[in-house]
């Protein structure tokens, strides 16, 4: 796990783009399909952008942008997307309702520390691919979702060498 400090900057700027999604999501009437069942809707999209913004920053990558809605893909280096999934539980799990909601090419597990909100770890990386072989169905009390374990999944040190070969190996092309 690596943890990452947001600045106030920073995390203003996450919560803004957190009330930003959350009011167009209620003007649009979306349906949002958390599995938190004891969080709001506004804090579910407080503590997803925090993650977002906190990857973009540990891995160098471009902030999230403001869109009305969720399209799975929340960054992107180099022709790759990522989704972030943020937990506010330290032994959290990587978890998608269906294995056919994971549509980027990457997703990256966070954990947001509850006493301190600006602080995040990055648990782990992994691909669509390995996700769908590896996934295991399970109910955590809102249905059937399916997991990764936090061990199953590549260190956040092991992501970032790979984002490095791409982003080189582009440069050298």
């Amino acid at each position: 796990m690596i943890t990452v400090k947001l600045s106030p900057e920073l995390y203003d700027k996450a919560m803004g783009l957190a009330n930003h999604r959350y009011q167009i999501s209620k003007a649009s009437k979306f349906i949002n399909q958390k599995q938190d069942i004891l969080r709001s809707e506004m804090d579910i999209e407080r503590i997803g952008t925090a993650g977002e913004f906190a990857v973009a920053e540990l891995y160098n990558l471009d902030h999230p942008l403001p869109s009305g809605y969720d399209n799975g893909h929340d960054l992107w280096f180099y022709g790759k997307s990522l989704q972030v999934k943020t937990s506010f539980y330290e032994k959290c799990k990587l978890i998608f309702k269906d294995k056919q909601k994971f549509i980027s090419d990457f997703a990256i597990l966070v954990y947001q520390d509850t006493q301190h909100k600006e602080k995040l770890s990055i648990v782990g990386a992994t691909s669509r691919k390995y996700f769908i072989e590896f996934a295991k169905k399970e109910n955590l009390g809102n249905g059937d979702v399916y997991t990764l374990e936090q061990n199953q999944m590549a260190e956040p040190e092991e992501f970032w060498k790979y984002i490095m070969e791409i982003r080189y190996n582009k440069a050298t092309q």
